[in-house]
């Protein structure tokens, strides 16, 4: 056990985790921390605008891979990250949400700026933890920022202001970093009988071909099965553009071309892809989707395996073969 302050508690497990660049707004309710950035290699970036400062926290991350920090004044401050945080939640952007609180002592009797915080973001981010006593600063912050990389998305830590500055006896947690898991062997097996089986197969590449580093062995497996790669709405970035197999973007203002030719398949390999409403759209009045493919949904969120894509009868001895993992 070492003794420390909540303080630097907080910036111990930032350096552990390896992030160095917070943005936004500090207030009153995160000032006794700021103090600490320069001396622990920490930048933080100061904006004129909250909104804006979670805006360049998604855009950075998205760009370098370096997961980053956004926090802003508590109750009205905080409000202006709404619309950049739901923007990383669907961007599958990890990020480390940081909500200062009024203080524990004043809730619930209009204590300064009061928000109800943890409501505010509850469906905009894949996990959400309050600091419930001063001594748990670091093992909630850990937690937090593990659910952020594990979830590929935002993750909130909300902290009353009246924790800071208390001196506590603290043992810094480890971090538990888990490896992406490869799919089941059944349904591997069985999604590589429809592939081998198929007359004309077609992938639809998303995000997570991007975020698992998979996007040269999804160019090989389109060669492997000679099958043409549409792309999902956004995520034109998950196959090559300038290879002979690209077909284009599906989804709103997408490629007419991609839309054709999985129209025609009998099997659509989905790999790392919610497979939403926007990013299978009909456009130019083609109502595109195959209505009797067999499904591959690759997805390491389990929640959206047949969310929105769904066999019909007739074809459902062949139903989604699901698989949480990312694409290898």
């Amino acid at each position: 056990m070492t003794k420390m302050t909540t303080e630097e508690a907080f910036i111990k497990v930032l350096q552990i985790h390896g992030i160095e660049n917070a943005f936004g707004i500090i207030g009153s309710a995160f000032m006794p921390i700021s103090d600490l950035f320069p001396k622990a290699g920490i930048t933080f970036w100061d904006v004129a605008h909250e909104t804006n400062g979670g805006l360049i926290a998604d855009g950075y991350t998205r760009a370098t891979g370096k997961m980053s920090m956004v926090v802003a004044q508590n109750g009205p401050g905080i409000t202006g990250l709404v619309t950049p945080i739901k923007t990383a939640y669907w961007n599958h952007t990890p990020l480390l949400l940081v909500t200062p609180q009024a203080a524990n002592k004043t809730m619930g009797q209009g204590g300064f700026q009061e928000v109800e915080q943890m409501n505010l973001f509850k469906d905009m981010v894949c996990y959400q933890e309050e600091v419930r006593d001063p001594s748990r600063m670091a093992e909630v912050l850990n937690r937090v920022i593990e659910k952020a990389i594990r979830g590929s998305a935002p993750a909130q830590i909300n902290i009353p202001r009246d924790y800071w500055t208390q001196v506590i006896d603290i043992e810094l947690p480890p971090i538990v970093r888990l490896e992406r898991q490869a799919g089941g062997v059944e349904a591997i097996n069985k999604a590589a009988k429809l592939l081998s089986e198929a007359k004309f197969p077609v992938i639809l590449s998303g995000a997570g071909v991007v975020i698992g580093g998979a996007i040269e062995d999804c160019k090989k497996l389109a060669e492997k099965l000679d099958a043409p790669v549409c792309s999902g709405y956004q995520h034109n970035d998950s196959f090559p553009g300038s290879h002979p197999l690209a077909a284009g973007p599906l989804g709103y203002n997408g490629s007419k071309a991609a839309m054709e030719l999985i129209s025609k398949a009998d099997v659509v390999l989905a790999l790392g892809t919610r497979l939403n409403p926007f990013s299978t759209l009909p456009g130019y009045g083609i109502d595109y989707w195959p209505k009797n493919a067999s499904i591959i949904q690759v997805d390491m969120n389990s929640d959206r395996i047949g969310l929105t894509k769904k066999s019909n009868s007739r074809n459902l001895w062949r139903c989604k073969i699901s698989f949480t993992a990312t694409f290898k």
